[in-house]
């Protein structure tokens, strides 16, 4: 797999508009239940269920900086969301592939899959929120 620091990745970027990487498939995950959310969750009735998503900043020069996540179709928690962030324009299928080559040119060892989503940023300039700590 090619390695790019930020400066290598920004350029491919800018030149075609398209990245990738590989991670692991993200999963479901519950959030926590004690203490005043966990009341409130348990007075509502709802489950303490995210559905599975990738978290994603994106900077472009021109364009304001774009924080979001996408969710994966079919996942049983989008229509229930603990914390209420699925839109429909959020979530993106994801393809299985069993195929011995990835797209990057890397050799599989076993299935793989693949994530699409054009993402819209708007024109601007803005500065990415920093960590509090």
């Amino acid at each position: 797999m090619t390695r790019f620091d930020d400066q290598e990745l920004t350029a491919e970027v800018m030149r075609s508009w398209r990245f990738s990487f590989r991670t692991i498939p993200p999963c479901s995950y519950p959030i926590q239940t004690d203490g005043p959310v966990g009341e409130l969750i348990a007075a509502t009735g709802r489950q303490p269920m995210r559905p599975a998503h990738v978290h994603v900043l994106v900077r472009a020069q021109g364009y304001e900086p774009l924080i979001t996540h996408v969710f994966l179709e079919g996942d049983r928690y989008l229509t229930s969301d603990a914390v209420f962030g699925v839109k429909d324009e959020l979530v993106s299928r994801v393809e299985h592939h069993d195929e011995p080559v990835m797209p990057d040119g890397g050799r599989a060892s076993g299935p793989w899959h693949v994530m699409t989503y054009d993402f819209q940023m708007k024109p601007g300039t803005g500065v990415v929120p920093q960590p509090l700590m």
